[in-house]
């Protein structure tokens, strides 16, 4: 895998678990619900790092996550006392062609069989994850493999004959126990960083 990922070329995936609950995007936040008839899950794109060098060995791939539709790349930065997965509006491949290692927006992309784990490269020992059942958005957490979802399969792009994969991205649903619309919503629990991406207007500053 990581060698097809390793490109100059965006990779596209869809991402879902081994209970085939799959990523969307609902409003502006990234949420992980249960997969249904007829739709399509929010279509990740992946490049990886050009320095290697300077980067931990032996964690994984580094590698750079966004979103084909909106324009945009996941990042891991402080929010209070925790890391916090957000969205932030830049270009993967504006990211991957930096003269240097963007941290916040680096993840090490590490493989076991089927599915893979996303640790952030900013904050090492926190991982993307999404509760164990349900809809929930996703968040950083330190409980590898064990309270949450951690484990996750990077699926090619594809639409059955039936036309199972519809658009569901653009479709605006609520998701039960979170304030999928207020970006600042935030909760806490144990160790894991539940804070719902939020989509953020970058500035130079």
């Amino acid at each position: 895998m990581h060698k097809a990922l390793s490109s100059e070329v965006p990779s596209r995936r869809y991402v879902q678990d081994l209970s085939h609950r799959v990523w969307v995007l609902q409003g502006q936040t990234l949420v992980m619900v249960p997969r249904k008839e007829r739709m399509v899950p929010i279509t990740v794109t992946l490049m990886p790092c050009k320095h290697l060098e300077t980067l931990e060995k032996d964690r994984g791939m580094p590698m750079y996550l966004g979103l084909l539709e909106p324009s945009c790349c996941l990042c891991c930065k402080k929010d209070g006392e925790q890391p916090a997965l957000q969205l932030e509006k830049r270009g993967i491949k504006t990211l991957h062609d930096s003269g240097e290692p963007v941290k916040p927006f680096l993840f090490y992309h590490s493989e076991n069989g089927r599915t893979s784990t996303f640790e952030s490269v900013a904050f090492p020992g926190w991982f993307i994850a999404a509760c164990s059942k349900g809809d929930c958005p996703l968040f950083m957490t330190q409980e590898l493999g064990t309270t949450y979802v951690t484990d996750f399969e990077l699926i090619g792009e594809h639409r059955g004959q039936s036309g199972a994969w519809a658009d569901f991205s653009s479709q605006q649903q609520s998701v039960s126990g979170w304030n999928v619309v207020t970006l600042t919503h935030s909760r806490r629990t144990g160790r894991a960083a539940t804070v719902g991406p939020r989509f953020q207007e970058w500035t130079s500053g």
